[in-house]
């Protein structure tokens, strides 16, 4: 987590990660992960529980919904944003832009599933949330930092996450640039190797490894 941040930001991101944390607890059989040694998170599952569909969508010019009606925040590097509409029977949905790799697919459903659960989005006729690159760690606002600490929490949840890394020699000495047994680490998870980089960065920021 950066340095700079208000504690009530901290606050608010160590709360996204508790929500994320029951989430899974409730939908997921850790227990059986474990055992199974499988630690990916169906987040499109999850989100479907939950009351929020999500679409798979090339966001290229045969992109189903007007851009005109996203405002103009729709730009070429939008990932994915979430929808929260009134007179839909759905109580939000998500888009995400399925010319990506699987792996930031998953993440950005994630991410917008965390800003309709932390409730980002008002309650307008079509409120939307995006994620694009004003969505990035180390350049974002408190909602979207926030929606991404949900993200990593619900993909890459703690107890998995130590189990994962029980039988790893982690000091306080070895880097993240040392830890040559992260992009297989990042894969068993279905994450990218920064995603799982800034996981095991928070996860030492807390002490739990």
């Amino acid at each position: 987590m950066k340095d700079n941040l208000s504690n009530e930001t901290k606050h608010k991101i160590e709360e996204a990660e508790l929500r994320a944390r029951h989430i899974v607890n409730e939908h997921c059989n850790l227990n059986e992960m474990i055992d199974q040694r499988v630690f990916i998170i169906g987040v499109g599952k999850i989100s479907e529980k939950l009351g929020f569909p999500t679409y798979m969508v090339n966001f290229g010019d045969d992109f189903g919904v007007e851009k005109s009606r996203l405002t103009d925040r729709f730009t070429n590097d939008v990932k994915g944003f979430a929808m929260k509409n009134t007179k839909s029977a759905a109580s939000g949905s998500i888009y995400v832009d399925s010319r990506d790799d699987i792996e930031v697919r998953r993440f950005t459903a994630a991410h917008e599933l965390g800003h309709l659960i932390l409730k980002h989005l008002d309650d307008s006729e079509m409120s939307i949330a995006f994620r694009d690159n004003a969505s990035a760690p180390d350049q974002a606002d408190e909602k979207e930092l926030t929606a991404n600490a949900f993200a990593a929490e619900l993909l890459m949840p703690k107890r998995l996450m130590k189990e994962a890394l029980r039988n790893k020699k982690i000091t306080k000495a070895i880097t993240i640039e040392d830890m040559d047994f992260i992009p297989r680490l990042a894969e068993s998870f279905g994450v990218t190797v920064e995603a799982m980089r800034r996981q095991i960065s928070r996860l030492r920021e807390l002490g739990e490894i």
